[in-house]
Formats: C-alpha cells, structure tokens, sequence
C-alpha cells in the first residue's frame, strides 16, 4: 500500500489533527493500516527507552502488515461464526390486560391476600362497565389465616355480599384463583370448611342467575390485587362509589380499553 505523507503540514498542525487530515484523503482500510503503523512505531520506541534495540523500518512495517491482516480475519471469522450461530431470544409475551363487559354489562373482579404475620386477609373487589369506569370499589381486611383458595372463597363471599347490598347488576365475576373458578362453575367435592364456603357463595350467587364466574390472569386482576393489598394497611372497611383514591389511578388508567 502506497501512502504518502506530507511532513511539511504535518509539523504545522496541532496533536491529532494531521490524522484528521488524512481521513479525508485515504479510506477506512487506509486509514486503519496507517494507524496500525503508528501503533507499531510507538511500540517499537517504548521497547528502546527500555533498553531494547530498534528494530530496522522494514521489519516494522511488515510486522504492521501482518498483525493487521491476521486481525482482519479473526474479527471476520468471529462476525460469521455469531451471525450463523446467535438465535435472538424470543420476546416475551405481553402480559394479558383486564378486558371490559360489553354492553350495559358489569363486571367484578375480586382478588384476596394475606399478612401471615397479623393473621390479616385483605379482601378486594372492584366493579367496571364497558368503559372501564369504577363504578364502586372495596377495601375489606378480615381477620384469619387460610389456605390460599379459602381465602379467596372468602373474598369472592364478602364480594359478592357487598354488591348484592349495592344492588348491582353483576354478569361477571372474575378471579385469579382457577381453583375457586373451577368449583363455581362446575361445582366442588370439597369437603370441610371450604366446600362451607363455596356453598355460601353459590347461594349468593343465585341472586343474580346469569352471572358468570370466569378465571383472570392476574395480570388482568390487578385493580382488585392492589385494593386487596390496601385492605391489609387499613383497620376497618373502605368502600367508594364513582372513583377512587388517587393512589390506584395508575392501574385504573392501565386497564382502560383504548
């Protein structure tokens, strides 16, 4: 490779700006042998401050060459072996979102948890129409410690108890406990204390006869999940009518169909 230096200019400009120079005049294969060359020299000089003996310029100029090209194919070797081989991950699927009735449908979504440590079951409930606006909400601790599907029976009791109340036309009801879900619709052979429960809601249930017990994700339960979470903060029953706090904004605005 032929290069040409003017020393002349060289001397005249300042620190790196000759190198600036030549990027306009040679192209990047050039430009990458002309630094090679410089890293060589400089290489070469830190070996004789040292104590080394200078190597004759033709000797560096090849070692250059050489160290140059030997990278050239490493680097292409590597691109190819990572550009057959590499297998992106697959993304990760979108997290399912609450889904709205239609119509003049209503829908309820109750979730259940618990502070093992107090004995505290936080019930919550939440119920929405079509457009996602809350129509009423529920906050409710309870004390106990159960299992994690008699404490949602619970919950789904002491729900369906509180809209009843209301007087709301419920034709939905949703829960993350499959297990709950399950039983509701294609009945239980639980026995003890559980299959009580499931008996209580069953009958609770009879007051609206079209409603319809289905399973959530809970990613789909989450304004239900976080008022159950609230309940456990708080010493007695927090319900609203037509909005909520401003700390449940977030997941409300979430949830809303767009």
């Amino acid at each position: 490779m032929d290069l040409i230096f003017d020393w002349s200019k060289a001397s005249a400009m300042y620190n790196g700006d000759y190198l600036v120079h030549l990027s306009t005049i040679y192209n990047k294969q050039e430009m990458e042998q002309i630094i090679c060359t410089l890293w060589s020299i400089w290489t070469e000089r830190n070996r004789v401050v040292h104590g080394s003996s200078a190597k004759p310029a033709p000797i560096l100029a090849s070692f250059a060459v050489n160290y140059l090209s030997n990278f050239r194919t490493t680097t292409g070797k590597y691109h190819a072996a990572a550009t057959n081989t590499t297998t992106l991950p697959a993304p990760a699927p979108a997290a399912t979102k609450w889904t709205p009735p239609t119509g003049l449908d209503l829908k309820l979504n109750v979730d259940a948890t618990l502070d093992a440590n107090r004995n505290i079951i936080g019930v919550g409930a939440v119920v929405r129409n079509s457009a996602g606006r809350v129509l009423a909400a529920l906050a409710k601790p309870i004390i106990g410690n159960f299992a994690s599907h008699e404490m949602e029976a619970k919950a789904m009791f002491h729900s369906r108890n509180w809209v009843i109340q209301l007087q709301l036309p419920i034709a939905i009801v949703e829960t993350d406990a499959l297990l709950v879900a399950n039983a509701l619709q294609y009945g239980s052979t639980a026995i003890s204390s559980y299959r009580d429960i499931l008996l209580d809601v069953s009958s609770l249930l009879s007051f609206l006869p079209q409603v319809n017990v289905v399973h959530a994700k809970r990613s789909a339960n989450m304004v239900a999940h976080c008022l159950a979470k609230f309940a456990l903060g708080v010493d007695e029953t927090c319900s609203w009518l037509d909005d909520l706090p401003l700390t449940f904004y977030s997941v409300i605005v979430n949830d809303i169909p767009v």
